[in-house]
């Protein structure tokens, strides 16, 4: 089974190779952050709110990732003069 993530410099989709890999592990948590972070994330266990918040972390990397690629215009038409004179504009 594949997972895909979106490559914001390619504009492709990767396929990730999934594997059903868990791993027990025992650390030491904040309680109260675990706390105040179940809440924001709408979670019910420690497991499904520490799992939510690495995807989280996945999501926001995602989303730099792209915001600096249209600031940079990496991929993007936006500097080719030939695509730019056929759009349409206010």
């Amino acid at each position: 089974m594949n997972s895909y993530i979106f490559d914001v410099l390619t504009r492709i989709y990767l396929p990730v190779p999934m594997r059903n890999l868990l791993r027990k592990t025992t650390v030491e948590i904040d309680d109260d952050l675990i706390a105040r972070v179940r809440v924001l994330l709408g979670t019910s266990s420690i497991k499904e709110t520490i799992d939510e918040a690495l995807r989280e972390v996945e999501r926001q990397e995602a989303r730099r990732r792209e915001v600096r690629a249209l600031i940079e215009m990496d991929g993007l038409d936006l500097r080719d003069e030939r695509v730019m004179s056929k759009t349409w504009r206010y």
